[in-house]
């Protein structure tokens, strides 16, 4: 469960690093998120989103504008290579 502080649209070509090797020519969406509650999706990893942590999450799909100030539940992915990492989120859900 997290806060939404912020989304942002990130046009092409204004990420330091790709947003996906295979399509580079895109905008991505993010969201500034203060975690308040994470688990891992499965006991075998780790859980890297930790309460008290805020995070930049990023998604190739269009995040709406009045998810700002909204408390929502999804699922966080870290993913990188030798160049970077960036959480990747979907599976959003606005809570009540």
């Amino acid at each position: 469960m997290a806060d939404v502080l912020k989304r942002s649209i990130w046009p092409t070509g204004t990420l330091p690093v790709p947003p996906l090797p295979s399509n580079p020519d895109r905008a991505v969406y993010s969201v500034t998120l203060s975690v308040m509650s994470s688990t891992a999706q499965a006991p075998e990893y780790e859980n890297l989103a930790l309460a008290g942590s805020t995070v930049e999450a990023f998604s190739c799909h269009a995040l709406p504008a009045e998810l700002t100030g909204k408390r929502i539940e999804a699922i966080l992915t870290l993913a990188g290579d030798t160049r970077a990492t960036r959480w990747w989120v979907s599976h959003i859900r606005v809570l009540p």
